[in-house]
């Protein structure tokens, strides 16, 4: 089932947001929608990825982050540092917390690695997501590759951010 990201602001739970600085223009739509829709989570967390090809999209999201919950309750750690994960994540209360993962410029082995913690905390969570304008291969390539058969939805025209 998917919501809009505005759906964030009907819940009564303080939100813990988890977003990364990938690669793609993309993995800062959400962190943008939550400014747009005026939602102020109680705190951000960017899983940051190292390399100058990230630089953009960390330095987006580190200031939209810090409008939205200031300086001090917005935190950078390192994409693979689960100990430091660990200890927020361990702050948090299933009564009073929900967690919002973008998962848009996360790997798989991150994604999971959060989705895991989260579980084993009892929390509450939503997944947040920014679907690509285009995949590739694009469309006409894929269908050279396998004729005129049935490509389903892999291809459709209505890309939107879901939670």
């Amino acid at each position: 089932m998917y919501d809009t990201v505005e759906k964030l602001k009907e819940y009564r739970k303080k939100l813990t947001v988890i977003i990364s600085n990938g690669f793609e223009e993309r993995a800062t739509r959400g962190v943008e929608l939550l400014k747009q829709y005026g939602i102020k989570p109680e705190r951000i967390i960017l899983l940051r990825y190292a390399g100058k090809e990230h630089n953009k999209n960390q330095e987006i999201i580190s200031t939209i982050s810090k409008e939205l919950v200031g300086p001090s309750r917005y935190k950078e750690i390192d994409s693979g540092d689960y100990e430091s994960l660990n200890m927020v994540l361990g702050q948090l209360e299933p009564e009073r917390d929900r967690v919002v993962c973008d998962i848009t410029g996360l790997s798989r082995v991150i994604i999971f690695s959060v989705l895991t913690r989260v579980y084993k905390r009892n929390l509450l969570f939503s997944l947040l997501y920014t679907e690509a304008a285009e995949y590739y291969p694009l469309e006409r390539e894929f269908k050279s590759i396998i004729g005129e058969g049935d490509t389903s939805d892999a291809f459709k025209e209505d890309r939107k951010t879901h939670v």
